[in-house]
């Protein structure tokens, strides 16, 4: 019988809030400005309800202004401010980790004191991973949808790859340029570790400090951020960058109800011991300007799988106002 029990090892009342405060740290997104922590969103997921409207106000029109008269009988007509809402879904995720008491015994350490010194770094990776799946739905609405205005697609699908199917400046300089007069909101690049390379290689990036003396690579004056989430696909080789500006994506983090806990099994092994570590994480990520929809959703929060969707997204605000655009090349 499974005994659930805390090891002196783990106080949950001292690792929670250390860990809720530390996961921000390292989160790339968030220290990049691409994503912002929503207090909204981070309300939401204290309470119930699996999705959330996040209201949003348009644009004024863009219409010429009215010519002033001296004409007392003749009025203007005043313009409407009209609002829109976009649809954020609430993930409700956790993994676990077990080991045998007999391991830490021979090799001299304990594996789930690993687990829990890691355990952040692990969740920080399913955000951003989620995230770019996020982006990847967004594009497939977008091609199926939009036209592709949010895409610029410089790659082959067959035979050899030439430059002019690859990573350039003219490429990123087109890729920006459909935002049209908005093409200074992109500020970081999401690549590919290939797409990387060859930047390197071709000496595009420079390396800049930030306050606590970390490298940050710059291409173009974007922050460049390497993930190997970034789509790769097919032979040749396709890869999809991701531009963003500030604010592509609203945050939210909630706290489960346990959102972590020890499970011991004494007589598993033979009586040698076992031990289970559980974490569990509530999140919203979700992309500035589209809508959730859930039109292919199995459970109650998404796999990656079906945030990748088409059918899961709708872009509900105008193409320049989302700080977003996807590049296509073979490396």
């Amino acid at each position: 019988m499974a005994v659930t029990s805390l090891t002196g090892k783990f106080i949950p009342a001292i690792f929670d809030p250390y860990f809720s405060l530390t996961m921000l740290e390292e989160d790339r997104l968030l220290q990049s400005g691409a994503a912002v922590r929503g207090a909204e969103a981070d309300a939401f997921l204290v309470g119930p309800g699996s999705t959330i409207t996040l209201p949003f106000w348009n644009q004024l029109t863009d219409e010429a202004a009215n010519i002033s008269s001296d004409d007392s009988t003749s009025s203007s007509t005043p313009k409407a401010l009209t609002s829109g809402k976009m649809i954020a879904i609430r993930q409700s995720l956790n993994q676990s980790w077990s080991s045998m008491d007999l391991v830490g015994d021979y090799v001299g350490s304990d594996p789930m004191d690993v687990v829990r010194l890691r355990v952040q770094e692990y969740w920080r990776a399913r955000r951003e991973a989620r995230a770019i799946a996020s982006l990847v739905g967004v594009l497939a609405d977008n091609v199926a949808n939009d036209s592709s205005d949010m895409l610029n697609n410089i790659s082959v699908t067959t035979g050899t790859p030439a430059d002019a199917n690859k990573f350039s400046g003219d490429a990123y300089v087109d890729t920006m340029a459909t935002m049209g007069d908005k093409i200074g909101m992109l500020s970081v690049l999401f690549v590919h570790s290939v797409v990387y390379s060859r930047m390197y290689k071709l000496d595009m990036i420079d390396t800049v400090k930030d306050s606590l003396g970390h490298d940050i690579k710059i291409y173009n004056g974007a922050r460049v951020i390497v993930s190997d989430s970034c789509p790769a696909s097919g032979t040749p080789t396709v890869y999809t960058s991701f531009l963003l500006g500030p604010g592509s994506f609203q945050v939210g983090i909630g706290s489960p109800k346990v959102p972590s806990e020890i499970d011991r099994t004494p007589a598993a092994g033979d009586g040698g011991g076992q031990e289970t570590f559980y974490s569990r994480t509530e999140l919203i990520v979700h992309p500035k300007g589209m809508q959730f929809t859930s039109g292919s959703l199995a459970g109650k929060s998404p796999t990656v799988a079906e945030l990748q969707a088409a059918a899961n997204w709708d872009r509900v605000h105008e193409r320049k106002r989302v700080p977003i655009a996807f590049m296509k090349t073979n490396g």
